[in-house]
């Protein structure tokens, strides 16, 4: 429902927000959202795949987003993972190819892409290197999330420049 752009407009890091998912639930609720704190001036919301339905005029500084982390036959024990939750799915890394394919598009010269990843998905920053080159970004770096009370967490956040 955009919770990471909505913080990041309500903490002064944006003073324009565009959000996009193809799940036409999480626009519901990005619009009432939207609608309910006044934000009409300062939101828009986008029904798209990608970017299929963001008009070609809109340019970023920053790009942040929160993809599907797991292939088709990413397991949790013996159920895979799509059997459980196909908002987790990106089979064989089409979801990601399309957005770095296209995401240059879209961004202001100098802008930055930070993509929150998970190593659990059986991925790791080379996966995607090939596809950001290809798409004319530029690796910049991954964070990897701090441990907490001795646990390793999977998460990273993954960085690129145009």
């Amino acid at each position: 429902p955009g919770y990471i752009g909505t913080m990041l407009l309500a903490n002064g890091f944006c003073k324009k927000l565009v959000l996009a998912d193809i799940n036409p639930e999480a626009i519901r609720m990005q619009r009432k959202t939207i609608e309910k704190n006044k934000l009409e001036d300062y939101v828009k919301s986008y029904h798209s795949d990608v970017f299929d339905n963001i008009p070609n005029d809109e340019k970023f500084d920053l790009v942040v987003g929160n993809p599907p982390h797991f292939q088709l036959d990413h397991k949790v024990g013996n159920t895979k993972l799509g059997e459980i939750n196909l908002k987790a799915y990106d089979p064989d890394w089409k979801i990601h190819e399309k957005f770095f394919l296209n995401v240059k598009n879209y961004m202001k010269p100098g802008g930055y892409v930070v993509l929150q990843e998970n190593t659990m998905g059986g991925m790791d920053v080379n996966t995607f290197k090939n596809m950001i080159e290809i798409g004319g970004g530029k690796f910049v770096d991954w964070i990897p999330t701090k441990k907490i009370n001795g646990y390793t967490n999977p998460i990273y956040y993954l960085v690129v420049q145009y």
